[in-house]
């Protein structure tokens, strides 16, 4: 109809496209993807030959496991950026400020991997202070880019509603994840609690296990808490709403188009992704409380039963009847 409207936004995304459009959207920001690539070679040879430890595990996990978190979120953002027609301004502005802060942010963990040190929450020197609130800046403000693009999704025209609507899910849910880490920086420990109350300055202020120091036993690679709360979980899970809801919109769009309407396969949609922030908000209550995520108690249980009803129920509930109107609702 339009001609500034390009086909791409009506079309389901093939796998030969997809770094074809990350390189055509942004340059710079497959780039930062194509260095983390790389940097995930380096900080292997690093868990080679550096025997230096951080947290009682090898120094070079932590740049080893953000180098492949932010390389497949480069990505990720490009690919997401290149179903946005306009404003071209803003749409570089998104995937520059990304690849600067998330390269930024990777180029820190690495330094103080190098050092020997911890990265997060790490006050014990003036220096470790500025890269630990330079790594909460970067973090704050790529925030805000997905924010921006959150709304640019919502005002993008799409012919499919439901592509359109995976793309949204996923981010949100990404960014529910992403400021559940706020939380890490107020976590005090009660060893913390204890010297800022005598009115001194902790050296390490905040962590990710509740309960108990950072560097307790954990499940292996991951390092999660297996006897503590620890909210690196649902943090993780969140994150990666960014590439699991819409591999299931287009799971849902592939599977169900010539069984059910557009309408039903968007309830499905809907339902995976309100599933999968449910699974987000369990684990996370189950963190704060202190609990594992080998430890289950009653209330979580409770929690992820309703959750597993109701999406379960649901979905049976959306295929049971939809094709019953499906030639009434095409």
């Amino acid at each position: 109809m339009q001609s500034t409207i390009r086909s791409i936004s009506s079309k389901q995304p093939q796998t030969s496209e997809f770094f074809g459009r990350m390189w055509e959207t942004s340059k710079f920001l497959t780039a930062a993807s194509l260095i983390h690539f790389f940097l995930i070679g380096v900080t292997l040879v690093g868990l080679l030959v550096d025997p230096q430890t951080v947290l009682n595990e090898p120094a070079w996990i932590k740049p080893l496991k953000f180098s492949m978190s932010i390389a497949v979120y480069c990505a990720t953002i490009a690919w997401m950026l290149s179903y946005i027609e306009k404003p071209r301004w803003l749409i570089k502005t998104i995937a520059v400020g990304t690849g600067i802060f998330l390269t930024g942010e990777s180029a820190l963990i690495i330094l103080q991997a190098a050092r020997g040190v911890r990265s997060h929450f790490n006050f014990s020197t003036e220096f470790d202070s500025i890269v630990f609130g330079l790594m909460g800046t970067f973090i704050m403000l790529l925030w805000v880019l997905n924010l921006v693009l959150v709304i640019l999704l919502l005002l993008q025209r799409f012919e499919r509603p439901l592509f359109k609507w995976s793309l949204m899910w996923g981010l949100v849910i990404a960014m529910v994840g992403g400021f559940m880490a706020y939380d890490m920086t107020e976590q005090l420990t009660p060893d913390q609690q204890e010297i800022i109350d005598s009115g001194e300055t902790s050296a390490f202020q905040g962590g990710h296990t509740v309960g108990a120091e950072d560097g307790g036993p954990g499940l292996p690679l991951l390092g999660w808490s297996t006897t503590h709360g620890d909210l690196r979980v649902a943090h993780f899970i969140g994150l990666h709403a960014l590439q699991i809801i819409p591999l299931i919109g287009l799971a849902i769009e592939n599977v169900y188009r010539r069984r059910l309407a557009e309408n039903q396969r968007l309830i499905l949609l809907f339902l995976a992704g309100a599933g999968y922030l449910g699974l987000v908000t369990t684990t996370y209550q189950q963190a704060i409380r202190g609990y594992s995520i080998v430890s289950f108690d009653d209330l979580t249980v409770v929690l992820s039963a309703i959750l597993l009803i109701v999406v379960v129920g649901g979905w049976m509930a959306v295929l049971r009847f939809g094709q019953s109107y499906r030639a009434e609702w095409a």
